[in-house]
């Protein structure tokens, strides 16, 4: 994938109105997207017309026998400026689960229904977005199987060049959309273009539901989790049901390795409305794995009240993505430039030995050459790997660089962690992301080959690009040399959870302090073991002790000018 082109990743998105009227995405998994499937409101799409199917799979999640209401396109983003013109939709059931619609346009639509010729104003907006279309009470109804869709669009008002609309889009049914364009006023006779990228739809439905609360997603920051970091994790629920709710309760608990509990209450969730919680920062004490659950309280829909997470915890490696299979691949083409994710360090230093980057499967990556580069909050390089050359067993696998010199980075210091991407034709996407593709500011980044100042993106997907890491320790004496028979101090890293200090392996000291001083011998070996959050680290200093020479008469040499 490029880094400037229309086709991008993006997040799922379940979309609700209030109610007794609900609008479902179909398919419910959109982690692509699209600008060429649907009326883009260019001049590029003056027509337009396509047809796809919807899988039985895909329609489970809405009522049987359900009339639909209206229809609508999700979007990552709208035109720049108005654009529209007419627009009309087509609907067919059928027990096929692949598309074996005729490319002739005439002879797939004959034997479908029309429910919808009228206008199509495409939204104008930089943000996420939908539209719905009112059938006006469609004569369809749908019977359950697969479903197949048209539309044809022929466009009055166009947007501004660089300013199309984009879908949300479902990629994984192979030729399971059929279409074709013109830039002039003349309706394609053959839809003969055939692709994977199906836009998600809406359909708008009557609510079988009176009381129905629903945990919409429930995410951790980190999808593989460094123990000397904190993790952070988000619920969000929504009000599915017919009527206004007050006093509703959700609740989070993590189990398996690590435990944790945690109630919400909202006092008043209107119907169609969604609420937000994230969990009080949580410190894992023990590696291993997490199930992380979020539950609602029962109600007229027991199949949306719950959704978990697996959480794998370390003491090795921090990545904001877990290990759900890449989605899609991001890079410079025929360019070079380092592709990087911003992380942010404990509040403890580290030392970064390696990046882990997962390659995407693509095969124009073999026998280009990668790097691993490290970069400061300011974008300058500070770690560099050797180069490898990518072979087809890297594809589709995390790969491991290791740094040509650990790095120590600085308590909360900003870092970069990425991939060098070398100039390589024909061009090639290395780095494998993870959906979903909206993604919080200030994560992902693009760097000239030797840093600099970085360009942030949101909609390019989550980079699966980790650091690999251990806690920083220092282990400081004053003085440095002590005189014999006077005391020293030592003095650790602060920031951690537990300190315990050994003189000559023998424990002396164990706590929250991180000095310990006492009157040493010469030659004495000085040890200090941290801990936080269950990652531990250890540092020494052997102790030189000044000698105090003095004279048979007992007295110290006067100081010699």
């Amino acid at each position: 994938m490029r880094l400037t082109l229309g086709l991008v990743l993006l997040i799922a998105c379940f979309a609700v109105r209030g109610q007794p009227v609900i609008v479902e995405p179909v398919p419910p998994s959109a982690p692509a997207s699209s600008e060429l499937r649907a009326p883009n409101g260019l001049t590029s799409h003056t027509s337009l017309r396509a047809h796809m199917i919807l899988r039985t799979s895909e329609l489970a999640h809405l009522p049987a026998g359900f009339n639909p209401l209206s229809f609508g396109f999700n979007y990552i983003y709208g035109v720049a400026t108005p654009a529209g013109g007419n627009f009309k939709v087509y609907l067919e059931n059928t027990p096929d689960q692949t598309n074996q619609k005729s490319q002739t346009w005439a002879t797939a639509i004959s034997t479908m229904t029309l429910v919808y010729d009228g206008p199509l104003n495409l939204p104008v907006s930089d943000d996420a977005t939908s539209i719905d279309l009112p059938l006006n009470g469609s004569p369809f109804t749908y019977t359950g199987g697969g479903l197949y869709v048209a539309y044809e669009y022929a466009g009055t008002t166009f947007a501004q060049s660089g300013g199309q609309a984009g879908y949300r889009s479902n990629s994984e049914l192979a030729a399971s959309l059929f279409m074709g364009s013109s830039g002039t006023t003349t309706m394609p006779a053959t839809v003969a273009t055939s692709t994977a990228f199906r836009p998600q739809v809406r359909f708008g439905v009557a609510n079988p539901f009176v009381v129905d609360l629903s945990v919409d997603a429930l995410a951790a920051k980190y999808g593989t989790l460094h123990a000397l970091w904190e993790d952070e994790v988000t619920l969000t629920i929504s009000n599915r049901g017919h009527h206004d709710r007050t006093d509703v309760q959700a609740q989070v608990q993590v189990t398996g390795a690590n435990t944790a509990h945690q109630d919400f209450v909202e006092p008043f969730l209107a119907a169609g409305a969604s609420q937000t919680f994230v969990m009080a920062p949580l410190a894992y004490l023990s590696t291993g794995t997490n199930t992380v659950t979020a539950t609602v309280a029962a109600d007229d829909n027991p199949a949306n009240n719950e959704r978990e997470i697996a959480q794998q915890v370390s003491c090795d490696v921090l990545a904001y993505v877990d290990e759900t299979p890449a989605f899609d691949g991001i890079g410079f083409n025929t360019g070079s430039g380092i592709l990087a994710v911003r992380y942010e360090a404990p509040p403890v230093p580290i030392v970064v030995s390696a990046i882990s980057v997962g390659i995407h499967s693509g095969t124009n990556s073999v026998g280009k050459t990668v790097a691993a580069r490290l970069l400061d909050g300011d974008g300058q390089v500070i770690g560099t790997s050797p180069s490898v050359v990518l072979e087809s067993s890297h594809l589709g696998e995390w790969l491991e660089f290791t740094l040509d010199a650990p790095v120590t980075i600085a308590a909360d210091a900003d870092v970069y962690a990425g991939l060098l991407q070398n100039a390589g034709s024909p061009g090639y996407f290395p780095v494998a992301t993870n959906p979903p593709a909206d993604i919080a500011p200030n994560l992902v980044y693009s760097f000239g080959t030797t840093g600099g100042t970085g360009t942030m993106y949101t909609s390019l997907g989550m980079l699966r690009i980790g650091l690999h890491a251990t806690p920083g320790l220092a282990l400081d004496s004053v003085p440095v040399s002590p005189v014999e028979g006077s005391p020293v101090t030592l003095t650790a890293t602060a920031g951690y959870d537990d300190y315990q200090f050994l003189v000559n392996g023998q424990a002396v000291q164990q706590g929250a302090s991180n000095a310990y001083a006492y009157v040493p011998a010469d030659g004495d070996v000085v040890t200090v073991v941290v801990v936080r959050n269950g990652c531990g680290e250890t540092a020494e200093s052997t102790i030189t002790v000044t000698p105090v020479h003095v004279f048979s008469d007992g007295f110290e040499p006067a100081d010699t000018p």
